[in-house]
C-alpha cells in the first residue's frame, strides 16, 4: 500500500462550514458524548443500527464520524422521500434527526426518534476510542441510487472503505491542514465515504450546504485550503460555465464519479489546469474501485483497479473472457466487493459460482488493464438489431448550442424493437430548436443512432446525487411519445 498513517493534533480542523469550525478535539468530545449516551440508554451501544437524517449539517457529519470511531453502524436516510415501507426495510433501532416533523415519521412506526441535541446534552465520559471492531464489521447500511430500479440495501464493511482510501491516497489525499470540499448528498456512498476517508487520512472536511455552483466555484478557485473535491459530471459542467472557475494553487484532485463522463467536459477542465481524477465504483464497492489521473496522452478511461481489486470483462452470454478492447459485461472481485445485499432475495443473480460480482455495467479493458465503462445492460438500446449506447448520443447532444442536458432512452416499437427517444432540457426557452437538433444529429451520427423522437422538457428526473433515474426517464419518454 502507498498509504502512510499520520497523526493529527487536537487542534487540527476536522470539520469546517459556514456555520462553524470543529477540531479533532471537538470530534473526540462529541464521540465521547455519543458513547456515553448510548451506554446509558442502550445495553449494547455498538449493536444497534442507527438511522440518521441525511440533510447536510455539522451535526450529521459529527455523528457519522463518531459512529465510525465507535464502530456503530448507521443508515443515512433522505427523509423527504421516506415511507413506512422503506423504514421497515432498513429496520433501524434508533433515529437521530433535526426537526420534530421528521421525528414524528419514526414515532409512527415505534422507533425512538431524537434530535442531535440529545447527544450534545450528554456529558462526555472521557472515552472516545473504538470498541472492538474488525475489518469485516459493517460501518454503514447504504442505499443504492436506484438509477435503474428499486433501491437496494448494501451493508458496507470497514475493509471496503479502508482499502479504497489506502490505495487511492496518492491520487487525492489532502496535505495536513488541507480540506476535502464536501458538496454531495449524504445519503449515498459518494458523500458518506468522504467522512471515513478524512478520518483515515487525518485531514479535514469543508462542508458546503449542498451544491450551489457559484459558491462551489468560488471555494475551489479561491480557498487554498481546498485540496480535493468529489463531483458528478453534471456539477463539473455547471462549474465550467464560470469564466472565473480556476484551480487554486493547492488543489490536488477533482474526483469524478457517479456516471458516464463526457470527454469534452474533462478536456475543458484539464485545459484550465484542473487535476481530474476519473474513477469507477458503486455502492456495492463502497465507492472508488478503479482510478486514474486524466492526461491528454492517456485519454479518458476509469483507470486500473485499486490494490487487490480485480476486474474481468466477459461475454454476457457465454461468460467467456473478452479480448482486450472488446465490449463485455463488467465483473468484479476483491476486498472492496460487498458480501451481499441485506435482503437475501436481491442476491440471486448478483454473484456467480466463482464469486465474481455481476455489476450490470458494460465496458472494455485494454491490454494494460485500464477499464473504460460504456453502459448498463439495462440502459443499452437495441434498435433494428443494433446495440446503441444512450451515453454516446447524450454526449453529442449535450455539446449542441443551447442544450443544458439530455437523456436518451429506448421505448418498445413494433418496427424497430426499440425506438430511440431523446429528452432535452434547454438553457433558455427561446433556445429550443428541435428541427436544428435533428439536423445536427443527422450529420454527427449514423442513421440508426439518430433519435426518432426529440422532446423538450423543463427538467429531467434525477436522484439526490444528480444521477439520471433511467427508469423514470423511460416512463416519461413513453408517456410523451
Amino acid at each position: 500500500m502507498n498509504f502512510t498513517e499520520s497523526s493529527h493534533s487536537a487542534n487540527d480542523v476536522f470539520l469546517k462550514s459556514r456555520t462553524g469550525t470543529f477540531s479533532y478535539q471537538d470530534l473526540d468530545n462529541y464521540t465521547s458524548r455519543l458513547k456515553n449516551w448510548m451506554t446509558k440508554h442502550w445495553a449494547y451501544y455498538h449493536k444497534p443500527k442507527i438511522a440518521l437524517e441525511a440533510d447536510s449539517s455539522d451535526d450529521l457529519l459529527l455523528t457519522m464520524a463518531a459512529c465510525w470511531n465507535l464502530g456503530i453502524p448507521f443508515a443515512s436516510i433522505d427523509v423527504a422521500f421516506i415511507s413506512r415501507a422503506k423504514i421497515e426495510r432498513i429496520n433501524p433501532e434508533l433515529f437521530f434527526g433535526r426537526t420534530q416533523t421528521v421525528l414524528d415519521k419514526f414515532d409512527v412506526v415505534h422507533i425512538p426518534a431524537l434530535t442531535y441535541d440529545s447527544i450534545k446534552a450528554c456529558s462526555p465520559d472521557g472515552v472516545n476510542a473504538m470498541s472492538s471492531v474488525t475489518p469485516d464489521d459493517v460501518f454503514a447500511y447504504l442505499l443504492t441510487s436506484g438509477s435503474s430500479g428499486r433501491t437496494k440495501i448494501v451493508p458496507a464493511k470497514r475493509r471496503q472503505i479502508t482499502h479504497s482510501a489506502h490505495e487511492s491516497s496518492s491520487y487525492l489525499r489532502p496535505d495536513p491542514q488541507g480540506l476535502w470540499l464536501h458538496c454531495l448528498p449524504l445519503n449515498h456512498i459518494g458523500g458518506i465515504g468522504i467522512i471515513p476517508r478524512s478520518l483515515l487520512y487525518n485531514t479535514g472536511i469543508y462542508r458546503a450546504d449542498g451544491f450551489d455552483a457559484e459558491t462551489i466555484s468560488a471555494l475551489i478557485s479561491e480557498d487554498p485550503q481546498i485540496q480535493a473535491v468529489s463531483l458528478v459530471p453534471t456539477m463539473l459542467k455547471r462549474l465550467l460555465n464560470f469564466n472565473s472557475f480556476k484551480p487554486n494553487p493547492n488543489l490536488k484532485a477533482i474526483v469524478l464519479g457517479g456516471g458516464p463522463v463526457s470527454t469534452e467536459i474533462v478536456k475543458a477542465a484539464h485545459k484550465r489546469g484542473f487535476p481530474i481524477i476519473t474513477s469507477y465504483g458503486m455502492t456495492e464497492t463502497c465507492g472508488m474501485y478503479t482510478v486514474e489521473k486524466y492526461t491528454l496522452d492517456n485519454g479518458l478511461s476509469s483507470g486500473k483497479p485499486l490494490g487487490d481489486n480485480e476486474v474481468k470483462i466477459v461475454d454476457e452470454v457465454t461468460n467467456a473472457p473478452a479480448a482486450p478492447e472488446e465490449t463485455g459485461a463488467i465483473l468484479l472481485k476483491g476486498p472492496q466487493i460487498f458480501d451481499g445485499y441485506a435482503e437475501e432475495e436481491k442476491n440471486k443473480d448478483a454473484f456467480d459460482e466463482e464469486g465474481w460480482f455481476h455489476t450490470g455495467d458494460f465496458g472494455t479493458m485494454d491490454a494494460s488493464g485500464r477499464l473504460t465503462v460504456e453502459a448498463r445492460r439495462t440502459d443499452m438500446i437495441i434498435t433494428g438489431g443494433e446495440n446503441v449506447s444512450p451515453y454516446e448520443i447524450e454526449a453529442i447532444i449535450n455539446n449542441l448550442p443551447g442544450v443544458s442536458e439530455s437523456a436518451v432512452t429506448g421505448v418498445p416499437d413494433e418496427e424497430w424493437g426499440q425506438k430511440i427517444i431523446a429528452l432535452i432540457s434547454f438553457e433558455l426557452k427561446e433556445l429550443e430548436d428541435i428541427p436544428q437538433i435533428q439536423t445536427s444529429l443527422k450529420q454527427l451520427l449514423p442513421p440508426f443512432k439518430v433519435p426518432k423522437v426529440i422532446q423538450a422538457v423543463q427538467t429531467l428526473p434525477k436522484s439526490s446525487l444528480g444521477k439520471l433515474q433511467r427508469e423514470k426517464v423511460r416512463t416519461l419518454a413513453t408517456d410523451l411519445q
